[in-house]
C-alpha cells in the first residue's frame, strides 16, 4: 500500500512538471522575438558594383 502512495505521488509530481515544461515551451515559442533579418548580399550584387570592389568590401 505504501508503494502505491509513493508511486501515485511521484506520478502526480512528474505530470505537473511535464505540464509546466510544456506551457513554458509554448510560451517561449510564441513570445520569443523573431530573429534579426540579416540581408545577405548575393554575388550578383557584387558583380554590378564592378571590379573596383575589394574582398574587404564584400
Amino acid at each position: 500500500m505504501e508503494n502505491d502512495i509513493a508511486l501515485m505521488a511521484s506520478g502526480y509530481l512528474l505530470a505537473r512538471i511535464g505540464v509546466l515544461v510544456a506551457i513554458g515551451y509554448l510560451v517561449y515559442r510564441v513570445l520569443r522575438p523573431a530573429p534579426a533579418k540579416v540581408r545577405i548580399n548575393s554575388n550578383r550584387e557584387f558583380s554590378r558594383a564592378g571590379s573596383g570592389v575589394t574582398r574587404l568590401h564584400r
